[in-house]
């Protein structure tokens, strides 16, 4: 697997300014009869609730620059049965999207 793009450690509270959001991840080996993916690592991220990134910004796609901010990305290791779980916010979105969390 490529590393994601922003370097962080493993984080299950991922929240800033904004509505909780409880995320509960399974994932299945579907090549394996459905069998429970132990030890995968779950990378994941998205803007704030207006729609700003961090670790980008102060260009014309982002004026708020949150360059030197790590917010809102979270990396853990499934469990044994294959679960995953993230504390976060409900993300906001831009000009030209809707409202998205990315996952590796």
């Amino acid at each position: 697997m490529d590393s994601p793009p922003h370097n962080c450690c493993e984080r299950h509270q991922v929240r800033q300014d904004g509505s909780t959001l409880e995320r509960n991840h399974c994932l299945k080996n579907t090549n394996g009869s459905c069998n429970a993916l132990a030890n995968a690592i779950v990378d994941i991220w998205h803007c704030d609730k207006g729609g700003n990134y961090s670790e980008y910004g102060g260009s014309g796609m982002q004026s708020t620059n949150y360059t030197s901010v790590h917010l809102l990305r979270g990396r853990q290791v499934t469990t044994t049965s294959g679960e995953a779980a993230f504390t976060s916010i409900f993300p906001g979105w831009y000009n030209g999207t809707s409202t998205y969390t990315t996952y590796l």
